[in-house]
């Protein structure tokens, strides 16, 4: 039985996406080990299985950027001092990372400092997070400013993980001296809590009406792909078609202008507001099509995985040869669009009640297969320490 730190600023009992990849690797691991956890101050109660927590008190980021860079360094103090007390408290045998926010990754050099080996879990990039506005003057400086953060941070870790290939390589990259630290573990939909929901037909009630749903996010990632989205759904509407567009999440601020410019009513897009994470696989599980918009040649976020359980058709939207389109275009109903027209003509294309596949294999996209990969990750570190058999 090993004795696992966990520092994670989002943690249960929030609900928020950024819970979901920690959570269901401490849950897996509290099986046979003993999980401690340093986290934001929570209003709720901890999971039963957390041995021992220690809450941090963080100032929130607001004004200008020289005060949020001056709250980030108030954070990233407090999250060390808080893992230095449980080093010294809980004697774990690894520390595993988890961000953004990115303030807790310094803690990498609180384990190093104390003999720990630690694990930099990387859900999003920071730093090389390219995607639109990347370029802007203010968020130029600031990923300047914030590089020899990262750098640092990775410099101290024992591995750093993240979810697609096409990050490692970029990691690599921007970090050659430390290529070997780089491993990918993908995310999942988490089989854990969304098994016992029923998805044998699909169930949409609008019998005339092509449901399509976006889970958490929908115009975030870009707002030049979500206006062709846009374009396309008004064309397919123009025709005399019917949709219905439902955001599973809160309605976005940049969705009213986006609607506009394209031209379709307000009201085609309901949304639910915020939703737990079972409830909202149930509520897409009763859509005809998945929506993903996004802009980065090498996100896989967690809802495509989400949408491979339920087994419905994904129309993506974004830049082609992305992995997300390479991912998508494996699928029978599986449609990558980068133009109004090619939206227009896969929402001609599908159907109501369809499926994504008509064998589908889930299995191999469950968060439960990627937590095998953790433990053995997180086994191997452990014995190397103990037996004296560093590789870095």
């Amino acid at each position: 039985m090993s004795n696992i730190l966990l520092v994670a600023a989002a943690f249960p009992p929030d609900q928020g996406v950024g819970t979901l990849r920690i959570s269901s690797l401490a849950a897996y691991m509290s099986k046979k080990d003993n999980i401690f956890l340093v986290t934001n101050r929570k209003k709720g109660e901890l999971p039963a299985y957390i041995k021992k927590a220690s809450f941090v008190d963080i100032c929130t980021e607001s004004g200008s950027f020289k005060n949020n860079l001056n709250t980030f360094r108030v954070n990233q103090k407090k999250y060390q001092s808080a893992v230095e007390g449980m080093i010294k408290e809980c004697h774990p045998d690894i520390v595993i990372i988890s961000g953004g926010p990115f303030f807790t990754f310094a803690c990498t050099k609180t384990a190093k400092k104390h003999g720990v080996p630690s694990i930099l879990d990387f859900r999003d990039p920071w730093i090389f997070d390219i995607r639109e506005g990347w370029y802007s003057r203010s968020t130029m400086v600031e990923r300047i400013v914030h590089l020899l953060d990262e750098r640092t941070a990775v410099a101290n870790a024992t591995r750093v993980t993240t979810v697609t290939d096409g990050w490692v390589k970029l990691f690599k990259k921007f970090y050659p001296l430390q290529r070997s630290k780089f491993v990918k573990i993908e995310n999942g939909y988490d089989d854990a809590i969304v098994e016992s929901i029923k998805l044998d037909n699909p169930h949409t009630k609008m019998e005339d009406t092509l449901v399509i749903t976006g889970f958490g996010k929908m115009f975030y990632y870009s707002d030049k792909y979500s206006l062709i989205f846009l374009q396309g759904l008004k064309k397919y509407l123009d025709a005399g078609k019917k949709a219905n567009l439902l955001q599973v999440g809160s309605r976005e601020s940049q969705a009213d202008s986006l609607l506009n410019k394209a031209n379709v009513a307000q009201d085609v897009l309901q949304t639910t507001g915020f939703v737990d994470y079972k409830v909202g696989v149930q509520k897409i599980a009763e859509s005809d099509v998945c929506l993903i918009i996004d802009s980065r040649n090498h996100a896989l976020g967690t809802k495509l995985y989400d949408y491979i359980f339920i087994n419905r058709p994904i129309l993506f939207v974004g830049p082609k040869n992305s992995d997300l389109s390479k991912m998508v275009l494996q699928f029978k109903n599986g449609f990558a669009c980068t133009t109004g027209e090619e939206v227009f003509n896969a929402l001609q294309t599908l159907k109501k009640n369809d499926f994504l596949s008509e064998k589908p294999s889930r299995e191999q996209f469950k968060r439960e297969r990627q937590n095998k990969l953790w433990r053995d990750l997180i086994y191997g570190l452990i014995k190397n320490e103990k037996t004296g058999c560093h590789f870095l």
